[in-house]
């Protein structure tokens, strides 16, 4: 794992975040839709997940590009 951080970092030294390398962003959309099924599971089931619900969120809301929270900004 921290090889292929490292490699990230040696293709684009001004890399900002992680997710924006191919290796790192593929490997979190792939998993994306079991994580929305976990997530939903748990909703429904009434079984708290805030650390999973709110990454889940983060990344919406990370590759959004109008949310209605810019209205407030």
């Amino acid at each position: 794992f921290l090889n292929d951080i490292a490699r990230a970092y040696e293709n684009d030294a001004d890399l900002v975040n992680l997710l924006f390398d191919p290796y790192f962003r593929s490997a979190v959309e792939s998993r994306l839709p079991a994580l929305r099924r976990v997530v939903a599971a748990a909703v429904t089931a009434g079984i708290p997940v805030p650390c999973l619900s709110a990454a889940l969120a983060w990344w919406d809301a990370l590759r959004s590009e109008r949310l209605p929270a810019n209205l407030l900004q």
